[in-house]
């Protein structure tokens, strides 16, 4: 501000300038400081993605036990079979979703808010995990990390590494170990339908 005709002012542009042109190339001390204010932002949506993964390897042998029963049953209803396939559908979406949050693509954000909605069809623990999914990914500094110039700015400082969320990883740990215990019981399942036949 400068003292202006009696009073302090905001100075007039310098004639030939354009007030609506782009910032000046920001300096690789400011791209370290942006880059380093959003790092934990970073771990969470990558720890995010890592739970829709797990989720997706939970949906999987679900899907595949639900559909090995409604076919061996007798006259199975509509519903069932629509159930059976909103979770085959939610499985490729939290898979899919999964992989674009763990490499943070710009893509993901509006894929993981319809992931987490997707995620409340899996209690208790996706009841914890979608409002906070659907929240982050759709906070300003949720925002700011999936966009182009975010991947831009991790290319140009790919030195500083987001830490691990233990937290996000023990929670996919979680639905990995689940998924793979239904696995083992979809396969008993089967093995127990093939001798009893």
């Amino acid at each position: 501000m400068e003292w202006i005709g009696g009073g302090w002012e905001e100075p007039m542009d310098e004639p030939g300038t354009n007030p609506y042109a782009p910032p000046a190339a920001v300096e690789p001390e400011d791209q370290a400081l942006a880059r380093a204010a959003l790092l934990h932002i970073e771990t969470d949506l990558r720890g995010h993605g890592a739970i829709l993964l797990g989720q997706a390897l939970l949906a999987v042998p679900v899907w595949i036990l639900c559909m090995v029963l409604l076919n061996t049953g007798a006259g199975a209803h509509w519903l069932q079979w629509a159930a059976a396939m909103v979770l085959g559908v939610a499985g490729v979406l939290f898979g899919v979703v999964g992989v674009g949050l763990r490499r943070l693509r710009p893509w993901a954000r509006w894929p993981s808010v319809f992931a987490g909605l997707a995620s409340l069809l899996f209690p208790p623990l996706g009841w914890l995990t979608g409002p906070f999914l659907i929240w982050r990914a759709l906070s300003p500094d949720g925002v700011a990390v999936l966009t182009d110039a975010h991947v831009a700015l991790r290319a140009d400082s790919e030195s500083m590494q987001p830490a691990i969320s233990w937290s996000s990883l023990a929670v996919a740990a979680l639905y990995v170990g689940f998924g793979l215990l239904g696995l083992g019981l979809v396969a008993v399942a089967l093995v127990a339908m093939a001798a009893g036949s």
